[in-house]
């Protein structure tokens, strides 16, 4: 864009920038897939070349075929600035950015940035409905479907989206204070793994795992800075939640029964910090003082152990019943592990509820001095401690 003047009446703001706008043709080869498999109980090997996996060439970017732009604005004046970028536009790495603000009173950004991590395509497994959280094998005597040629393929791979905005106000004082807030939203697909059977002696089998995570990340912080000193509180609060709290799978050592796998629990972190510096003290010392108190909680239901909800009666849950509206084959019946907890008479009884808390503190402190020329020292105080409730 050729320099211009706009706005006259805010002061003049000056604007330039580029847009660019193109095409994009991609032909990746050299993902085919080759390996061989053996047919239960014969040593008979049979070649077996898999679907096409590509993924590695865009494991952290979207190279497909498409239209491309980007999109680079900016606009200053004595007192203001703003300025636009953006690129990928309709893309899983989509990037764009406004941020703007006044010189030494206040500034502020509202960002979105995409970024797919893509693990593997068209991978195979003898479940279906892997995009689910009930994923079912075939039927009969194990093993079932050891063919891969007649197992289903699926797609391994996240895709991470963060959103977010923050402004810092100091109004040309030594006063600062600044909010941040962003959502970091996870989807997809990603590698899980269950124990076969009850034993360890049966080995695991690999299934997609439904991922819908969602983090909210709320941060304030203050402070004073001056010339030789500088002081600032800081509070987070962090919220992390799981749409799919469990999943269920086939497990071909159980009589084909569905056995269940417990995925990430909701959580959410609290945490103060406070950081200092003081510098031209005796002896050219810098004093440094880092300290942080911090809370994680979580609250997991662990369910009642019903014929209803026989996935939420332990960690190793199955089924011989029919749960209306899902279809559960015949399983070798329950695996109860419930924990125990001690009540108000200090007696062990079942909970159904996992309460976790863990408070974690720390403090840092250090001295670093010149006593002469060609000798420092510096003396320093490290605290810690985590106790889990």
């Amino acid at each position: 864009f050729a320099n211009g003047s706009a706005w006259a009446q805010y002061e003049s703001f000056v604007w330039d920038g580029s847009a660019e706008l193109g095409g994009r043709g991609v032909n990746t080869d050299g993902g085919t897939r080759n390996g061989a498999f053996g047919l239960y109980p014969t040593a008979t090997v049979k070649p077996f070349t898999g679907p096409a996996d590509e993924a590695k060439a865009q494991e952290y970017q979207n190279v497909n075929n498409g239209v491309i732009g980007v999109l680079d604005v900016r606009g200053s004046s004595k007192n203001y600035y703003m300025k636009f970028f953006g690129e990928n536009f309709g893309r899983d790495d989509q990037f764009v950015e406004a941020r703007g603000g006044a010189y030494d009173v206040f500034k502020a950004i509202v960002y979105q940035d995409r970024m797919p991590h893509n693990l593997s395509w068209n991978a195979i497994t003898p479940l279906y409905n892997t995009w689910s959280n009930l994923q079912q094998g075939p039927a009969g005597a194990y093993p079932q479907a050891r063919d891969p040629a007649a197992w289903n393929t699926f797609d391994y791979g996240i895709q991470r989206n963060t959103t977010g905005g923050a402004i810092e106000i100091s109004a040309r004082s030594p006063f600062f204070f600044r909010a941040d807030y962003n959502e970091v939203q996870t989807t997809g697909t990603r590698p899980g793994s269950g124990q076969l059977g009850t034993g360890s002696g049966n080995g695991l089998i690999e299934f997609g795992v439904p991922t819908e995570y969602k983090t909210k990340n709320a941060l304030f912080e203050g402070g004073y800075t001056a010339r030789t000193w500088n002081v600032k509180l800081a509070y987070l609060d962090s919220k992390f939640s799981n749409s799919i709290d469990t999943m269920q799978w086939t497990n071909f050592y159980m009589r084909s029964a569905l056995d269940a796998s417990l995925l990430p629990p909701d959580n959410e972190l609290k945490k103060w910090s406070l950081h200092a510096t003081a510098r031209d003290l005796w002896l050219d010392s810098t004093f440094l003082l880092r300290a942080s108190q911090s809370k994680l909680t979580n609250s997991v239901d662990l369910g009642t152990g019903s014929v209803a909800t026989p996935w939420n009666s332990g960690l190793k849950p199955t089924s011989n019943a029919t749960v209306p509206g899902v279809l559960q084959p015949v399983g070798v019946g329950y695996l109860i592990t419930a924990p125990l907890a001690p009540n108000s008479l200090g007696q062990l009884v079942p909970v159904s509820t996992f309460d976790g808390e863990e408070k974690t503190t720390s403090v840092q402190a250090s001295i670093n001095s010149t006593l002469m020329k060609g000798l420092d020292s510096r003396i320093y105080y490290n605290y810690y401690d985590k106790s889990n409730e």
